[in-house]
């Protein structure tokens, strides 16, 4: 084996942990939409109040991204990436086996806690391994998130349809990725740790408009990402009345479509500019999101929800692309720090979503959400080329 073989031989084991990790993060985060209506009519609540799982879920997706990213640079990424193992199981386990709601609180907040260290210790990880193929990692990376979110809710579908399967059997199945996913880390070799005290980084990069920018368009996209995850089954059957395999359907459908467009856009060129084509990406996604308040038939709507996420594609991992390349060095600073600005967008959809829902025409939902995109488009389009 040559020198070369050999000097880049044992990266393949933690660019696996690192793409499989996406993948066990996406069917975490969309399980709990996918299992809305059932489970909360297990506990007796309405699905508006079961949603909360979901904003107590990505408050603590927030905490651990931050916390996590400096951690990761001060005591190494390995560390971090165990326990954000070992909360996923902790978290899948109490859903498995809550009696109360509070048991389901409990569990979101510690798969929410695993979720955000997954999610950016991953791209952090894959940008320290591959920093010259960064757009075709971090890329691909997210298309392995959408292949767990796309396969997650079709295979809840399909259980849900079966009357001797419960919804609880799901999050067994999840605890058993994040095992897998924990030995996978524990036999990996990961690049040390910073020696630079990360709080000094973060201070002085939250001072930098080029970076304090992406952030905000991150947030507003997420924003709009997460409506459509939490709210597309709602969507498709209050309006429409479509079938409930079908309004699943439809999330499958959405997360295919990024999946595909994630794929496609791995193979960007690293000279092509981050701005223009996030900027684009925006503006096109708003339109479509537009386009459906003058929809009459459910098979219409679930058809621009798949072209929605195959524009959507590129966004989350070209913004997360841009502050790496941007701000080299302390990764997991850098890159947990715009993830979780991302995740504040989580946490902020469910409930305003939520009550738009309640309070105003549904029809009219994603095109005022819309606006968002727009917002994103213009940061980004006037923001300096660097």
């Amino acid at each position: 084996m040559s020198p070369m073989k050999t000097r880049n031989y044992w990266k393949a084991a933690p660019a696996f942990a690192a793409l499989f990790s996406l993948t066990v993060f996406a069917v975490s985060a969309n399980i709990i939409p996918s299992i809305l209506f059932r489970a909360a009519g297990d506990f007796g609540i309405s699905p508006e109040l079961m949603s909360g799982a979901t904003t107590v879920q990505f408050a603590g997706f927030i905490v651990a991204t931050i916390a996590g990213g400096i951690l990761a640079d001060r005591i190494g990424k390995k560390a971090v990436f165990l326990a954000a193992c070992l909360f996923t199981i902790a978290g899948a386990m109490l859903w498995y086996c809550a009696g109360s709601l509070g048991m389901v609180f409990f569990g979101s907040l510690a798969m929410g806690m695993g979720g955000g260290i997954l999610e950016s210790m991953s791209s952090a990880l894959l940008s320290d391994l591959f920093p010259s193929q960064r757009k075709l990692y971090l890329n691909l990376s997210q298309a392995a998130y959408c292949v767990g979110a796309a396969s997650g809710p079709y295979l809840i579908g399909n259980l849900l349809c079966r009357d001797d399967v419960s919804w609880r059997l799901i999050f067994l199945l999840l605890a058993a990725m994040a095992v897998v996913l924990l030995v996978f880390f524990a036999i990996s070799r990961i690049p040390k740790a910073a020696e630079e005290e990360s709080f000094p980084v973060f201070q002085r990069i939250m001072k930098r408009w080029s970076f304090v920018c992406p952030c905000i368009a991150i947030f507003l996209y997420v924003f709009a990402e997460t409506a459509h995850m939490v709210f597309i089954n709602y969507y498709l059957q209050k309006r429409f009345g479509a079938p409930e395999l079908w309004a699943v359907y439809g999330l499958s459908l959405f997360w295919l479509g990024m999946t595909l467009g994630r794929v496609i856009c791995a193979f960007i060129g690293e000279s092509v500019s981050y701005r223009k084509i996030i900027a684009l990406l925006m503006l096109a996604s708003g339109v479509l999101m537009c386009s459906q308040a003058f929809v009459q038939q459910w098979q219409i709507s679930v058809a621009i929800f798949a072209a929605t996420g195959f524009v959507f594609s590129g966004i989350w991992p070209l913004i997360i692309g841009y502050t790496a390349k941007i701000n080299p060095g302390y990764s997991g600073t850098v890159i947990g720090i715009t993830v979780a600005s991302g995740a504040i967008g989580t946490v902020v959809a469910a409930p305003l979503m939520g009550l738009y829902f309640h309070l105003l025409p549904l029809a009219y939902a994603f095109g005022v959400l819309s606006a968002a995109l727009f917002a994103g488009c213009l940061l980004i389009f006037f923001l300096k080329e660097i």
